[in-house]
Protein backbone atom coordinates (compact mmCIF):
# COMPACT_ATOMS: atom_id res chain seq x y z
CA UNK A 1 0.00 0.00 0.00
CA UNK A 2 1.28 3.41 -0.89
CA UNK A 3 1.11 5.79 2.06
CA UNK A 4 -1.08 8.83 1.51
CA UNK A 5 0.42 12.34 1.29
CA UNK A 6 -1.05 15.68 2.16
CA UNK A 7 -2.35 17.64 -0.86
CA UNK A 8 -0.08 20.30 -2.34
CA UNK A 9 -1.48 23.79 -1.92
CA UNK A 10 -0.34 26.97 -3.74
CA UNK A 11 -0.67 30.40 -2.15
CA UNK A 12 -0.51 33.70 -4.09
CA UNK A 13 0.60 36.61 -1.95
CA UNK A 14 0.76 40.19 -3.26
CA UNK A 15 3.78 41.96 -1.81
CA UNK A 16 4.09 45.51 -3.14
CA UNK A 17 4.17 45.48 -6.93
CA UNK A 18 5.58 41.86 -7.23
CA UNK A 19 3.82 38.50 -7.14
CA UNK A 20 5.30 35.88 -4.78
CA UNK A 21 4.44 32.18 -5.37
CA UNK A 22 5.11 29.67 -2.55
CA UNK A 23 4.48 25.96 -2.29
CA UNK A 24 4.30 23.79 0.79
CA UNK A 25 2.95 20.63 2.20
CA UNK A 26 1.12 22.01 5.23
CA UNK A 27 -2.48 23.20 5.12
CA UNK A 28 -2.21 26.84 6.26
CA UNK A 29 -5.43 28.14 4.74
CA UNK A 30 -6.66 31.09 6.87
CA UNK A 31 -10.40 30.89 7.32
CA UNK A 32 -12.16 34.13 6.27
CA UNK A 33 -14.02 35.53 9.20
CA UNK A 34 -16.32 37.81 7.18
CA UNK A 35 -19.73 36.86 5.84
CA UNK A 36 -18.31 36.52 2.31
CA UNK A 37 -14.93 35.34 1.18
CA UNK A 38 -12.55 38.32 0.86
CA UNK A 39 -15.24 40.91 1.64
CA UNK A 40 -13.80 44.38 2.38
CA UNK A 41 -14.33 46.58 5.44
CA UNK A 42 -17.74 48.01 6.22
CA UNK A 43 -17.70 51.85 6.16
CA UNK A 44 -20.03 54.17 8.02
CA UNK A 45 -20.08 57.90 7.18
CA UNK A 46 -22.57 60.79 7.36
CA UNK A 47 -22.30 62.16 3.83
CA UNK A 48 -21.68 65.86 3.22
CA UNK A 49 -24.19 66.09 0.39
CA UNK A 50 -25.78 69.54 0.28
CA UNK A 51 -24.26 72.99 0.61
CA UNK A 52 -21.13 74.01 2.52
CA UNK A 53 -18.95 77.14 2.59
CA UNK A 54 -15.44 77.43 1.20
CA UNK A 55 -12.62 76.51 3.54
CA UNK A 56 -11.27 73.54 5.51
CA UNK A 57 -13.73 70.64 5.63
CA UNK A 58 -13.37 67.56 7.88
CA UNK A 59 -14.24 64.07 6.57
CA UNK A 60 -15.05 61.53 9.32
CA UNK A 61 -15.76 57.82 8.93
CA UNK A 62 -15.59 54.50 10.79
CA UNK A 63 -14.46 51.26 9.15
CA UNK A 64 -14.71 47.76 10.61
CA UNK A 65 -13.43 44.39 9.43
CA UNK A 66 -12.62 41.22 11.44
CA UNK A 67 -9.32 41.04 9.57
CA UNK A 68 -8.43 44.59 10.64
CA UNK A 69 -8.49 47.84 8.65
CA UNK A 70 -5.24 48.83 6.98
CA UNK A 71 -6.27 52.19 5.51
CA UNK A 72 -9.17 54.44 4.62
CA UNK A 73 -8.92 56.99 1.80
CA UNK A 74 -11.19 59.59 0.24
CA UNK A 75 -11.26 60.13 -3.50
CA UNK A 76 -12.27 63.69 -4.44
CA UNK A 77 -12.39 65.94 -7.48
CA UNK A 78 -13.69 69.42 -8.36
CA UNK A 79 -17.19 69.25 -9.79
CA UNK A 80 -17.12 68.63 -13.52
CA UNK A 81 -13.55 67.31 -13.78
CA UNK A 82 -12.81 63.68 -14.84
CA UNK A 83 -9.80 62.88 -12.64
CA UNK A 84 -9.66 62.04 -8.93
CA UNK A 85 -7.30 63.09 -6.15
CA UNK A 86 -6.71 60.83 -3.15
CA UNK A 87 -6.28 61.80 0.49
CA UNK A 88 -5.61 59.29 3.29
CA UNK A 89 -7.67 59.39 6.46
CA UNK A 90 -5.87 59.09 9.80
CA UNK A 91 -7.01 56.69 12.51
CA UNK A 92 -7.89 58.71 15.62
CA UNK A 93 -9.03 56.32 18.37
CA UNK A 94 -11.11 54.24 15.99
CA UNK A 95 -12.40 57.14 13.89
CA UNK A 96 -10.82 57.85 10.52
CA UNK A 97 -10.38 61.58 9.85
CA UNK A 98 -9.08 63.76 6.99
CA UNK A 99 -9.29 67.45 6.13
CA UNK A 100 -10.07 68.72 2.62
CA UNK A 101 -9.90 72.25 1.25
CA UNK A 102 -13.39 72.90 -0.12
CA UNK A 103 -13.49 75.42 -2.97
CA UNK A 104 -16.38 76.75 -5.01
CA UNK A 105 -18.37 75.70 -6.92
CA UNK A 106 -18.16 72.20 -5.40
CA UNK A 107 -16.67 68.70 -5.43
CA UNK A 108 -17.49 64.98 -5.72
CA UNK A 109 -16.15 62.31 -3.36
CA UNK A 110 -16.34 58.67 -2.23
CA UNK A 111 -14.55 56.51 0.38
CA UNK A 112 -12.49 53.30 0.09
CA UNK A 113 -11.34 51.13 3.01
CA UNK A 114 -8.87 48.24 2.75
CA UNK A 115 -8.32 45.38 5.22
CA UNK A 116 -4.98 43.76 6.08
CA UNK A 117 -5.35 41.23 3.25
CA UNK A 118 -6.17 43.76 0.53
CA UNK A 119 -9.93 43.34 0.42
CA UNK A 120 -11.68 46.64 -0.32
CA UNK A 121 -14.97 48.19 0.67
CA UNK A 122 -16.50 51.32 -0.89
CA UNK A 123 -19.03 53.93 0.16
CA UNK A 124 -21.18 54.63 -1.75
CA UNK A 125 -20.95 51.04 -3.05
CA UNK A 126 -20.91 52.27 -6.68
CA UNK A 127 -17.81 54.37 -5.81
CA UNK A 128 -16.75 56.66 -8.70
CA UNK A 129 -19.85 55.74 -10.71
CA UNK A 130 -22.19 57.38 -8.17
CA UNK A 131 -20.13 59.63 -5.85
CA UNK A 132 -21.54 62.15 -3.44
CA UNK A 133 -21.72 65.74 -4.77
CA UNK A 134 -21.23 68.75 -2.50
CA UNK A 135 -22.06 72.33 -3.50
CA UNK A 136 -19.52 74.82 -2.11
CA UNK A 137 -20.40 78.47 -1.66
CA UNK A 138 -17.62 81.07 -1.78
CA UNK A 139 -16.51 82.37 1.61
CA UNK A 140 -18.54 85.51 2.22
CA UNK A 141 -17.08 88.83 3.34
CA UNK A 142 -18.16 90.07 6.74
CA UNK A 143 -19.83 93.39 7.54
CA UNK A 144 -18.48 96.05 7.69
CA UNK A 145 -17.23 95.43 4.16
CA UNK A 146 -14.98 97.99 2.45
CA UNK A 147 -13.47 98.03 -1.03
CA UNK A 148 -11.07 100.76 -2.17
CA UNK A 149 -9.88 98.82 -5.25
CA UNK A 150 -6.24 98.93 -4.18
CA UNK A 151 -4.03 96.04 -5.30
CA UNK A 152 -1.71 94.13 -3.01
CA UNK A 153 1.41 92.36 -4.35
CA UNK A 154 0.32 89.52 -6.60
CA UNK A 155 -3.10 91.06 -7.30
CA UNK A 156 -3.65 92.30 -10.84
CA UNK A 157 -7.35 92.75 -11.53
CA UNK A 158 -10.88 93.09 -10.23
CA UNK A 159 -11.10 89.29 -10.33
CA UNK A 160 -8.17 88.95 -7.94
CA UNK A 161 -10.08 91.23 -5.52
CA UNK A 162 -13.05 88.84 -5.66
CA UNK A 163 -15.17 91.05 -7.96
CA UNK A 164 -16.59 89.84 -11.26
CA UNK A 165 -17.94 91.59 -14.35
CA UNK A 166 -20.51 90.50 -16.93
CA UNK A 167 -21.37 92.01 -20.31
CA UNK A 168 -24.65 91.37 -22.08
CA UNK A 169 -24.13 93.80 -24.92
CA UNK A 170 -21.23 95.58 -26.62
CA UNK A 171 -18.43 94.45 -24.30
CA UNK A 172 -15.49 96.64 -25.34
CA UNK A 173 -16.10 99.28 -22.64
CA UNK A 174 -16.86 97.01 -19.68
CA UNK A 175 -15.97 97.72 -16.03
CA UNK A 176 -12.26 97.77 -15.16
CA UNK A 177 -9.78 99.22 -12.68
CA UNK A 178 -8.62 102.78 -13.34
CA UNK A 179 -5.73 104.81 -11.94
CA UNK A 180 -6.74 108.04 -13.71
CA UNK A 181 -9.15 109.20 -10.99
CA UNK A 182 -9.92 108.03 -7.45
CA UNK A 183 -11.60 109.18 -4.26
CA UNK A 184 -8.79 107.69 -2.17
CA UNK A 185 -5.66 105.69 -2.85
CA UNK A 186 -4.47 105.03 -6.38
CA UNK A 187 -7.41 103.21 -8.01
CA UNK A 188 -11.12 103.30 -8.64
CA UNK A 189 -13.31 101.18 -10.90
CA UNK A 190 -14.43 102.75 -14.18
CA UNK A 191 -16.94 102.37 -17.01
CA UNK A 192 -16.33 104.42 -20.14
CA UNK A 193 -18.97 106.18 -22.20
CA UNK A 194 -18.50 103.94 -25.23
CA UNK A 195 -18.11 104.65 -28.93
CA UNK A 196 -20.15 107.22 -30.87
CA UNK A 197 -21.56 104.58 -33.20
CA UNK A 198 -21.24 101.64 -30.81
CA UNK A 199 -23.99 99.18 -29.96
CA UNK A 200 -25.81 99.26 -26.63
CA UNK A 201 -23.76 98.34 -23.59
CA UNK A 202 -25.18 96.40 -20.63
CA UNK A 203 -22.37 95.81 -18.16
CA UNK A 204 -22.48 94.54 -14.58
CA UNK A 205 -19.98 95.06 -11.75
CA UNK A 206 -20.58 92.43 -9.03
CA UNK A 207 -19.19 92.28 -5.47
CA UNK A 208 -17.86 89.20 -3.73
CA UNK A 209 -20.50 87.50 -1.54
CA UNK A 210 -21.22 89.42 1.69
CA UNK A 211 -22.65 87.83 4.84
CA UNK A 212 -25.56 89.73 6.45
CA UNK A 213 -26.08 87.09 9.16
CA UNK A 214 -26.73 88.53 12.62
CA UNK A 215 -27.62 91.98 11.24
CA UNK A 216 -31.02 93.66 11.20
CA UNK A 217 -30.23 97.02 9.52
CA UNK A 218 -27.68 97.35 6.71
CA UNK A 219 -26.68 100.13 4.32
CA UNK A 220 -24.42 100.63 1.31
CA UNK A 221 -22.68 103.82 0.16
CA UNK A 222 -19.91 104.55 -2.30
CA UNK A 223 -17.93 107.46 -3.72
CA UNK A 224 -18.58 108.26 -7.37
CA UNK A 225 -17.64 110.70 -10.09
CA UNK A 226 -18.78 111.22 -13.66
CA UNK A 227 -18.24 113.07 -16.90
CA UNK A 228 -20.72 114.01 -19.65
CA UNK A 229 -23.62 113.08 -17.36
CA UNK A 230 -26.04 115.13 -19.48
CA UNK A 231 -25.88 112.17 -21.89
CA UNK A 232 -25.90 109.62 -19.08
CA UNK A 233 -26.92 106.04 -19.67
CA UNK A 234 -28.85 104.11 -17.05
CA UNK A 235 -27.06 103.66 -13.72
CA UNK A 236 -28.60 101.10 -11.40
CA UNK A 237 -27.93 99.12 -8.22
CA UNK A 238 -29.11 95.50 -7.98
CA UNK A 239 -28.93 92.72 -5.38
CA UNK A 240 -28.87 88.92 -5.43
CA UNK A 241 -29.13 85.97 -3.06
CA UNK A 242 -28.83 83.54 -5.99
CA UNK A 243 -25.21 83.73 -7.08
CA UNK A 244 -23.04 86.17 -9.01
CA UNK A 245 -24.39 85.87 -12.56
CA UNK A 246 -26.85 88.66 -13.45
CA UNK A 247 -27.43 87.15 -16.88
CA UNK A 248 -29.45 84.38 -15.18
CA UNK A 249 -33.06 85.51 -15.27
CA UNK A 250 -34.30 86.66 -11.87
CA UNK A 251 -30.95 86.21 -10.12
CA UNK A 252 -30.60 89.97 -9.47
CA UNK A 253 -33.43 92.32 -8.53
CA UNK A 254 -33.27 96.14 -8.51
CA UNK A 255 -32.59 98.06 -5.31
CA UNK A 256 -32.46 101.37 -7.20
CA UNK A 257 -33.05 100.72 -10.90
CA UNK A 258 -32.26 104.36 -11.76
CA UNK A 259 -29.59 106.15 -9.76
CA UNK A 260 -29.13 109.94 -9.95
CA UNK A 261 -26.19 111.33 -11.96
CA UNK A 262 -22.83 111.40 -10.18
CA UNK A 263 -21.08 114.71 -9.61
CA UNK A 264 -18.70 115.93 -12.31
CA UNK A 265 -16.68 117.99 -9.83
CA UNK A 266 -14.41 115.42 -8.16
CA UNK A 267 -15.90 112.59 -6.12
CA UNK A 268 -18.98 112.71 -3.90
CA UNK A 269 -20.63 110.09 -1.75
CA UNK A 270 -23.76 108.38 -2.97
CA UNK A 271 -26.99 108.51 -1.04
CA UNK A 272 -27.34 105.99 1.77
CA UNK A 273 -29.20 102.97 0.39
CA UNK A 274 -31.01 100.78 2.92
CA UNK A 275 -30.49 97.02 2.43
CA UNK A 276 -32.26 95.95 5.63
CA UNK A 277 -34.82 93.89 3.68
CA UNK A 278 -32.00 91.37 3.16
CA UNK A 279 -30.97 91.05 6.82
CA UNK A 280 -29.79 87.58 7.92
CA UNK A 281 -28.96 86.49 4.35
CA UNK A 282 -25.55 84.82 4.25
CA UNK A 283 -24.71 85.17 0.55
CA UNK A 284 -25.51 88.67 -0.71
CA UNK A 285 -24.05 90.14 -3.89
CA UNK A 286 -24.50 93.73 -5.05
CA UNK A 287 -24.19 94.76 -8.69
CA UNK A 288 -23.85 98.15 -10.37
CA UNK A 289 -25.37 98.23 -13.85
CA UNK A 290 -24.28 100.56 -16.66
CA UNK A 291 -26.63 100.45 -19.65
CA UNK A 292 -26.67 102.74 -22.67
CA UNK A 293 -25.08 103.81 -25.93
CA UNK A 294 -22.37 106.49 -25.97
CA UNK A 295 -23.36 107.89 -22.59
CA UNK A 296 -21.16 109.11 -19.76
CA UNK A 297 -18.09 108.09 -17.81
CA UNK A 298 -18.74 106.55 -14.38
CA UNK A 299 -16.12 106.12 -11.65
CA UNK A 300 -16.85 104.22 -8.40
CA UNK A 301 -14.59 104.01 -5.33
CA UNK A 302 -14.70 103.35 -1.58
CA UNK A 303 -17.67 100.96 -1.50
CA UNK A 304 -18.91 100.49 2.09
CA UNK A 305 -21.48 97.98 3.38
CA UNK A 306 -22.12 98.48 7.08
CA UNK A 307 -24.79 98.61 9.73
CA UNK A 308 -27.40 101.26 9.01
CA UNK A 309 -26.62 104.52 10.77
CA UNK A 310 -27.96 108.04 10.78
CA UNK A 311 -26.83 110.01 7.74
CA UNK A 312 -26.86 113.72 8.52
CA UNK A 313 -26.52 116.58 6.07
CA UNK A 314 -26.66 120.34 6.64
CA UNK A 315 -27.51 123.13 4.20
CA UNK A 316 -27.23 126.86 4.83
CA UNK A 317 -30.61 128.62 4.73
CA UNK A 318 -29.60 132.29 4.96
CA UNK A 319 -28.93 135.14 7.36
CA UNK A 320 -30.84 137.78 9.32
CA UNK A 321 -30.51 140.72 8.89
CA UNK A 322 -29.26 141.30 5.38
CA UNK A 323 -27.31 143.48 5.01
CA UNK A 324 -25.43 143.30 8.30
CA UNK A 325 -22.47 145.53 9.22
CA UNK A 326 -19.36 145.42 11.47
CA UNK A 327 -20.10 145.29 15.18
CA UNK A 328 -23.64 143.98 14.66
CA UNK A 329 -25.12 140.54 15.38
CA UNK A 330 -26.10 138.28 12.47
CA UNK A 331 -28.09 135.06 12.80
CA UNK A 332 -27.32 132.22 10.37
CA UNK A 333 -29.77 129.32 9.92
CA UNK A 334 -28.95 125.77 8.86
CA UNK A 335 -31.30 122.94 7.87
CA UNK A 336 -30.09 119.61 9.32
CA UNK A 337 -31.57 116.48 7.73
CA UNK A 338 -31.34 112.77 8.42
CA UNK A 339 -31.03 110.92 5.13
CA UNK A 340 -31.44 107.38 6.43
CA UNK A 341 -34.09 105.29 8.18
CA UNK A 342 -32.02 105.07 11.37
CA UNK A 343 -32.79 107.47 14.20
CA UNK A 344 -30.16 110.16 14.94
CA UNK A 345 -29.78 110.86 18.65
CA UNK A 346 -27.08 112.43 20.84
CA UNK A 347 -25.51 114.53 18.09
CA UNK A 348 -23.96 117.99 18.58
CA UNK A 349 -23.49 120.70 15.95
CA UNK A 350 -20.64 123.22 16.21
CA UNK A 351 -20.31 126.38 14.10
CA UNK A 352 -16.85 127.90 13.56
CA UNK A 353 -15.41 130.84 11.57
CA UNK A 354 -12.21 129.57 9.90
CA UNK A 355 -11.10 133.09 8.90
CA UNK A 356 -12.36 134.85 12.01
CA UNK A 357 -14.26 138.14 11.69
CA UNK A 358 -16.54 137.58 14.66
CA UNK A 359 -17.48 135.47 17.66
CA UNK A 360 -20.06 132.68 17.56
CA UNK A 361 -22.36 132.82 20.58
CA UNK A 362 -22.89 129.28 21.97
CA UNK A 363 -21.03 127.63 19.07
CA UNK A 364 -21.94 124.04 20.13
CA UNK A 365 -25.60 123.05 20.32
CA UNK A 366 -27.38 119.74 20.78
CA UNK A 367 -29.17 118.53 17.68
CA UNK A 368 -32.73 117.42 18.46
CA UNK A 369 -33.33 113.69 17.94
CA UNK A 370 -34.10 113.14 14.27
CA UNK A 371 -36.13 110.11 13.28
CA UNK A 372 -35.54 108.55 9.90
CA UNK A 373 -35.75 111.01 6.99
CA UNK A 374 -36.73 113.96 9.21
CA UNK A 375 -35.09 117.39 9.52
CA UNK A 376 -34.82 120.43 11.78
CA UNK A 377 -33.68 124.04 11.47
CA UNK A 378 -31.02 125.39 13.85
CA UNK A 379 -29.63 128.92 14.17
CA UNK A 380 -26.45 130.53 15.49
CA UNK A 381 -25.81 134.17 16.46
CA UNK A 382 -22.51 135.74 15.39
CA UNK A 383 -21.26 139.02 16.84
CA UNK A 384 -19.17 140.65 14.12
CA UNK A 385 -15.86 142.33 14.90
CA UNK A 386 -15.95 146.17 14.64
CA UNK A 387 -13.19 146.13 12.03
CA UNK A 388 -14.37 143.20 9.87
CA UNK A 389 -14.15 144.21 6.16
CA UNK A 390 -17.46 145.03 4.52
CA UNK A 391 -18.89 143.88 1.22
CA UNK A 392 -17.22 140.53 1.69
CA UNK A 393 -18.25 136.94 2.28
CA UNK A 394 -17.15 135.35 5.56
CA UNK A 395 -16.60 131.56 5.50
CA UNK A 396 -18.13 129.31 8.15
CA UNK A 397 -18.06 125.59 8.90
CA UNK A 398 -20.66 123.43 10.63
CA UNK A 399 -19.51 120.11 12.14
CA UNK A 400 -21.99 117.50 13.34
CA UNK A 401 -20.79 114.57 15.44
CA UNK A 402 -21.73 112.02 18.08
CA UNK A 403 -18.12 111.01 18.66
CA UNK A 404 -18.30 108.03 16.29
CA UNK A 405 -19.66 109.64 13.12
CA UNK A 406 -18.80 113.13 11.95
CA UNK A 407 -19.72 115.43 9.05
CA UNK A 408 -18.45 118.94 8.19
CA UNK A 409 -20.20 121.40 5.87
CA UNK A 410 -18.91 124.73 4.56
CA UNK A 411 -20.70 127.86 3.41
CA UNK A 412 -20.48 131.66 3.75
CA UNK A 413 -22.51 134.65 4.91
CA UNK A 414 -22.33 138.26 3.71
CA UNK A 415 -21.09 141.32 5.57
CA UNK A 416 -22.27 144.51 3.83
CA UNK A 417 -23.49 144.45 0.24
CA UNK A 418 -23.06 142.24 -2.78
CA UNK A 419 -20.88 143.36 -5.67
CA UNK A 420 -22.38 142.51 -9.04
CA UNK A 421 -21.68 142.88 -12.74
CA UNK A 422 -24.70 143.44 -14.99
CA UNK A 423 -24.77 143.15 -18.79
CA UNK A 424 -27.87 144.20 -20.78
CA UNK A 425 -28.31 142.54 -24.16
CA UNK A 426 -30.05 143.44 -27.36
CA UNK A 427 -30.39 140.42 -29.65
CA UNK A 428 -32.76 139.90 -32.56
CA UNK A 429 -33.55 136.33 -31.52
CA UNK A 430 -32.63 133.73 -28.97
CA UNK A 431 -28.85 133.34 -28.93
CA UNK A 432 -26.45 130.84 -27.36
CA UNK A 433 -24.12 133.11 -25.43
CA UNK A 434 -20.91 132.90 -23.43
CA UNK A 435 -19.71 135.72 -21.14
CA UNK A 436 -16.18 135.87 -19.73
CA UNK A 437 -15.41 138.49 -17.08
CA UNK A 438 -11.91 139.53 -16.11
CA UNK A 439 -9.74 142.26 -14.67
CA UNK A 440 -6.63 143.85 -16.15
CA UNK A 441 -5.44 143.78 -19.76
CA UNK A 442 -7.87 141.62 -21.79
CA UNK A 443 -4.88 140.24 -23.72
CA UNK A 444 -3.07 139.29 -20.48
CA UNK A 445 -5.64 139.50 -17.67
CA UNK A 446 -4.80 139.31 -13.99
CA UNK A 447 -7.76 136.96 -13.67
CA UNK A 448 -10.75 135.88 -15.77
CA UNK A 449 -13.60 133.41 -15.46
CA UNK A 450 -16.73 132.23 -17.28
CA UNK A 451 -19.58 134.29 -15.84
CA UNK A 452 -22.38 132.87 -18.01
CA UNK A 453 -22.91 130.15 -20.59
CA UNK A 454 -26.34 129.51 -22.00
CA UNK A 455 -29.16 131.03 -24.00
CA UNK A 456 -29.98 134.77 -23.99
CA UNK A 457 -33.36 136.10 -25.12
CA UNK A 458 -34.01 139.63 -26.46
CA UNK A 459 -33.89 142.15 -23.60
CA UNK A 460 -32.22 139.75 -21.12
CA UNK A 461 -29.77 140.72 -18.42
CA UNK A 462 -26.85 138.64 -17.20
CA UNK A 463 -26.10 139.41 -13.56
CA UNK A 464 -22.95 137.92 -11.98
CA UNK A 465 -21.94 137.96 -8.32
CA UNK A 466 -18.47 139.51 -8.01
CA UNK A 467 -18.35 139.59 -4.21
CA UNK A 468 -15.76 136.81 -4.14
CA UNK A 469 -13.54 139.11 -6.18
CA UNK A 470 -14.05 142.09 -3.88
CA UNK A 471 -10.31 142.55 -3.31
CA UNK A 472 -9.87 143.12 -7.07
CA UNK A 473 -12.61 145.72 -7.30
CA UNK A 474 -11.73 149.42 -6.94
CA UNK A 475 -13.54 151.13 -4.06
CA UNK A 476 -14.95 153.64 -6.58
CA UNK A 477 -14.95 154.05 -10.32
CA UNK A 478 -11.33 154.29 -11.35
CA UNK A 479 -8.35 152.63 -12.93
CA UNK A 480 -9.04 149.03 -11.87
CA UNK A 481 -10.27 147.98 -15.29
CA UNK A 482 -12.78 145.14 -15.61
CA UNK A 483 -13.80 143.77 -19.00
CA UNK A 484 -16.45 141.48 -20.46
CA UNK A 485 -15.83 139.24 -23.48
CA UNK A 486 -19.08 138.13 -25.13
CA UNK A 487 -19.61 135.50 -27.83
CA UNK A 488 -22.95 134.57 -29.38
CA UNK A 489 -24.21 132.60 -32.35
CA UNK A 490 -26.52 135.46 -33.41
CA UNK A 491 -26.13 139.18 -34.07
CA UNK A 492 -26.67 141.47 -31.08
CA UNK A 493 -25.16 144.05 -28.81
CA UNK A 494 -24.33 144.70 -25.17
CA UNK A 495 -26.16 147.90 -24.38
CA UNK A 496 -24.88 148.34 -20.83
CA UNK A 497 -22.11 146.91 -18.61
CA UNK A 498 -22.28 148.00 -14.97
CA UNK A 499 -20.40 146.96 -11.84
CA UNK A 500 -22.03 147.99 -8.58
Amino acid sequence: MTPSRPALRVFLLCVGPSLLVTAGCRDETKPDTGPDFNSGPAIEHDSLEGVVTEGPLTIRATATDPDGVAEVVVYHRPTGLPFWDLTQLVDQDGEWVAELDATAPGFDYYLRATDRFGAEGFLPEAADAEPWTVQVLPAAKTVPFYEGFELEPGETSLYSLGWVTYSEGFAVYSWDLSSSRSASGANSVFHGRGAVDGAEMKDWLVTPPIDFSGLSRIQVTWQESGASTSAMGTHGLYISTEGDDPTVEGAFVPVEATLPPPTEDGFARSAVIDLSDYAEESQIRLAWLYQGTYGDDWYIDDVRVEELTADLTASYQGQTPEPVFPGEVVRVDWLISNGSAASAANFDATLTLPSGGGTVDAPTQAVPTLEGYSSTTMGWDITLDPDVPTDRYRPMELTITDGASSWTFSDQFLVGYLSTATLDFTVAESAITSVVLGVGDPEAPDTQFVAFSGRVEPGDQVVTDLTTYADLLPPTAGIGRWFARVQTDRDGAVTDFTIS
